[in-house]
């Protein structure tokens, strides 16, 4: 199975590396959402990516070991709580914006190129690279992908060059999620298994482009998520026919009336109740559409309620 959606993905800060000032410039008028900062001095870049780095995400940092995984049960959810309790903090996590998460490098460069200053970023780092190749060979940019030095490389100063940039970073990006959520399916065996559902990736896929999300996070194991865009936060309640039974199942003291809607698939309820009395419960189902297998509803949250 082939992962296509990640548990979460947010736009990397990019740092552009060029000793032609005037092409850096250019670079703030990519169609990017991403935080965007340039540096003509190869020396002074290096200083700033090591001091400034992207860590590691540590959303999945409960796990320390292999018999952690293994003393887990088919029924023992705490992990996955675990899990999106740290996807919620990192909503709010402003750091991620701030610490550079990709370098684009031009080559030639004078002091040092860019195959070495990519060289000299440790591997404790996680900042993807990408390459700008003029006068360098093909031959050497390949060798230096296949060591890893470099994420991707691109022959600088075409009329494709730009457009060639924006899918590598759109495309590394989305790979750097993926890897991370792929990391964590494998040691829980796979429990978000509709991650790779067609049905639910063409759902998901569909409002990313839709709407402009540029940003968004799981929230919930049966497929919810935080969407976000320039202007708008929205929240997407997905739901199957088991997860919507077991949820009657669970709640149908709550609100009969309510829950028979629910039963007749006529709404949905939000990934998460209020815990508080002074709620209007009806504020929290939903009529819903349905795509394949699933049932789902995308709304504009509230400041009131706000429960991400």
């Amino acid at each position: 199975m082939k992962l296509q959606i990640p548990m979460f993905y947010y736009p990397l800060k990019i740092l552009f590396v060029d000793d032609d000032i005037e092409l850096l410039k250019s670079y703030y008028h990519l169609d990017l959402p991403n935080k965007m900062e340039i540096e003509s001095n190869p020396h002074i870049a290096l200083e700033k990516l090591i001091n400034q780095a992207n860590k590691t995400v540590k959303i999945f940092n409960d796990i320390t070991n292999a018999s952690d995984i293994n003393s887990l049960t088919t029924n023992d959810e705490a992990i996955i709580r675990f899990t999106f309790k740290n996807i919620s903090k990192l909503v709010h996590n402003q750091d991620k914006y701030n610490n550079y998460g990709m370098v684009v490098v031009d080559y030639k460069m004078h002091g040092m190129n860019g195959i070495e200053l990519c060289n000299k970023i440790s591997s404790e780092f996680d900042i993807l690279k990408i390459l700008l190749t003029g006068e360098y060979s093909p031959t050497g940019a390949v060798a230096a992908f296949n060591e890893n030095i470099i994420d991707s490389f691109l022959q600088k100063g075409t009329e494709t060059t730009i457009t060639a940039l924006l899918n590598s970073i759109n495309a590394l990006q989305l790979k750097y999620f993926r890897n991370i959520t792929q990391n964590f399916l494998n040691l829980t065996e796979n429990k978000c298994d509709f991650l790779y559902d067609a049905d639910f990736i063409n759902l998901v896929n569909n409002f990313i482009h839709e709407h402009n999300i540029t940003e968004y996070y799981l929230l919930s194991n049966t497929g919810c998520y935080l969407m976000k865009n320039k202007l708008n936060n929205f929240i997407l309640n997905v739901y199957t026919d088991k997860d919507l039974d077991i949820f009657c199942e669970m709640y149908e003291h709550l609100n009969p009336a309510l829950i028979e809607e629910v039963k007749l698939r006529k709404l949905i309820p939000n990934f998460k109740l209020p815990e508080q009395t002074n709620f209007a419960l009806t504020d929290y189902f939903y009529p819903c559409e349905k795509s394949g297998p699933y049932y789902y509803n995308l709304y504009k949250p509230d400041k009131d309620n706000c429960l991400f």
